[in-house]
């Protein structure tokens, strides 16, 4: 039995817990950089500091997080071989949306929020991995984790608005608390030459016993303009593409259903995975093509 040790006590951290609850590994504990949670427990797991790990007999660390390339920075800096870190890969099958109602939920919520878009004609389009997935194969891809969605920055006042007037409305078949909330999360970006935090994520999720914690979330990206290109984060990667290749985006039927795409979503998917016509079900953020 292997002891490991997973970085990263959030969402996608106790969504992936059920991969590495079995005879092959025994958890230590969970370890995070925030310190409102050192003390607490995380589905019934210590969650610890960086600091304590040094002293813990771990044969492993399993960083769950996008900001895996800082983890593993800090972690070498405290002194834990490399050969002990290794990456959660982003498709693990307990955080995949599959083919369950995990899968038709999520769908139910994009073409909610998507109608929602464009009746009030707010500037937005199908994005990442729900992107690919639709345009190579026509659905929903069973081994993503999530559904992406693109809004240009200016518009974020009026989705906030929109969001909160109307979320309240949308009840899927396929749950059973339809409890449905949304958290605007902030990034670090580095825009003309300055560094501040910028709005970045809307997450729109199920929220379960007053946790933040769903079996999947909607993520809305704000992308941000300049220079006849548009910026955003996924994690800790800045990530860039020409607004010319985006946008103006065009309507998609998918499923009977109009949803928008980028203008030219072939190149734009080039632009993200190169070769994104050959599937890579094992696939980490760090292999973005366009990565700043």
């Amino acid at each position: 039995m292997k002891n490991i040790i997973l970085f990263g006590a959030s969402e996608f951290g106790k969504k992936i817990l059920p991969f590495y609850r079995n005879s092959y590994y025994n958890i230590l504990a969970f370890c995070d950089n925030d310190k409102s949670k050192y003390g607490k427990q995380l589905d019934g797991i210590n969650i610890i500091s960086p600091k304590e790990i040094v002293s813990m007999p771990f044969d492993e660390i399993i960083i769950c997080s996008s900001f895996d390339d800082e983890i593993s920075n800090q972690l070498i800096n405290i002194g834990i071989p490399l050969d002990k870190i290794k990456v959660s890969n982003s498709n693990e099958q307990s955080v995949q949306l599959g083919r369950s109602n995990n899968l038709f939920m999520a769908e139910e919520l994009m073409f909610f929020i998507c109608e929602l878009f464009n009746k009030y004609k707010l500037n937005y389009h199908i994005d990442h991995g729900t992107l690919l997935g639709i345009i190579r194969e026509k659905r929903i891809l069973p081994w993503d984790i999530d559904i992406d969605i693109a809004v240009l920055s200016n518009n974020l006042d009026e989705m906030i608005f929109l969001l909160d007037k109307n979320l309240n409305k949308f009840t899927s078949s396929f749950c059973k608390t339809n409890n449905w909330k949304f958290k605007l999360h902030e990034r670090l970006m580095t825009l003309d030459n300055k560094e501040k935090l910028y709005p970045m994520v809307v997450k729109v999720f199920n929220e379960v016993d007053n946790l933040s914690i769903s079996s999947f979330s909607l993520d809305i990206e704000l992308k941000y303009e300049s220079k006849n290109f548009l910026y955003w984060m996924v994690g800790s990667r800045k990530l860039s593409a020409r607004k010319s290749i985006c946008f103006p985006m065009k309507d998609y039927v998918y499923k009977e259903k109009i949803i928008k795409i980028p203008k030219y979503e072939s190149k734009y998917l080039e632009v993200l995975y190169d070769n994104w016509k050959i599937p890579k079900k094992e696939w980490t953020y760090s292999q973005y093509n366009n990565i700043e």
